[in-house]
């Protein structure tokens, strides 16, 4: 009987390896932080418990896990369906997140939010997941260079800033900002680190006027006082 051997490493078995467990214990320990973070402010001194799914950290636990089960399920789903359905799945939750402005309550000045019986989200969240696989599909494209042309900057550039245009006519200011965040991504393909200074300072300077806009120094603004200051530093 003819004996035959198997090259076992030639074959990967489990997703494990393959993980970044430094990026992943970094993200445990935000949640963590986050679930007391919540507990510390909505503390009840009637109900103590941080499980208690009727009050916000429980609640906030119980997502953890749910998204925890998600992660596994994404995992285990084949990188090609993804590089497939990148720019689908994105321009579906544009749609979606179109719809929103429209069809969302007003909740604190904000229309953000689709609520469905008991069941409430946020597509710009979705969105996220969304805008970075179709920024990793473009990325990924046969010989695509970012620095090639100017024409690959504009289209790295309207997959980040369509979403944040939607999301601003919602009126969530502070999910906008989460998406500048992907500019990093574009460092990483070439982009001069000049335009993150830049980005930073833009950003440094539009929440300096927006605080201080109330507050008067010199018979003007403090907000508009420190905007013309770093302007002329920069």
């Amino acid at each position: 009987m003819e004996s035959r051997s198997i090259n076992h490493k030639a074959v990967p078995t489990s997703y494990v390896r393959y993980i970044d467990w430094m990026s992943v214990g970094l993200y445990l320990v935000l949640v963590v932080a986050g679930v007391f973070s919540v507990y510390a402010a909505s503390y009840d001194f009637d109900n103590a418990s941080i499980f208690d799914f009727n009050e916000f950290s429980g609640k906030q636990v119980r997502w953890i896990f749910l998204a925890l089960g998600l992660a596994l399920m994404i995992m285990l789903i084949d990188r090609r369906m993804y590089e497939t359905y990148a720019y689908p799945i994105y321009l579906t939750l544009l749609a979606i997140m179109v719809v929103t402005i429209f069809v969302a309550p007003d909740i604190k000045g904000s229309r953000s939010w689709l609520v469905f019986g008991p069941v409430s989200f946020q597509p710009a969240e979705f969105g996220k997941f969304a805008t970075a696989l179709a920024l990793a599909k473009l990325f990924s494209g046969y010989q695509f260079r970012l620095n090639d042309s100017h024409t690959n900057y504009l289209r790295a550039l309207a997959i980040i800033f369509v979403p944040i245009a939607l999301i601003l006519a919602q009126r969530e200011t502070g999910s906008a900002l989460a998406y500048l965040s992907l500019f990093f991504v574009l460092y990483r393909e070439g982009m001069s680190g000049l335009v993150l200074l830049a980005a930073a300072g833009a950003v440094i300077i539009f929440v300096v006027a927006v605080k201080y806009a109330g507050t008067m120094f010199m018979d003007m603004p403090l907000g508009e006082a420190a905007v013309i200051i770093m302007l002329g530093l920069l």
